[in-house]
């Protein structure tokens, strides 16, 4: 992918690969987000709740709780907006496609 952003010229010369490529990439680094992040979201909460009575302030250590549950939402709602809006564009664009053929 840094390859096409490098080279202007080579991207515009195998536009469907830079396409790939740039599409493969965000396919991937969703796919591993989501299922590496609750195992880290796991280790936190572990962590933090373990650490009740090793500091004073819980108070922190519950914001920073509350703060990784919304993290957790978030990533939550990126991944199935993500979804519906490339599935949107499939069905969208399928049904122009067929729109078309049927015109001619």
């Amino acid at each position: 992918m840094d390859t096409f952003k490098r080279y202007k010229s080579l991207g515009a010369s195998w536009p469907n690969a830079n396409d790939l490529s740039r599409t493969g990439f965000a396919a991937m680094f969703l796919a591993f987000r989501s299922a590496y992040w609750p195992v880290v979201s796991w280790a936190f909460w572990k962590a933090s709740l373990a650490a009740d009575s090793a500091i004073d302030s819980m108070g922190c250590v519950y914001g920073m709780c509350i703060g990784n549950a919304c993290m957790t939402l978030l990533q939550g709602c990126v991944v199935v907006v993500v979804f519906l809006v490339g599935l949107f564009f499939r069905l969208s664009t399928t049904l122009v496609v067929r729109g078309i053929i049927n015109l001619l």
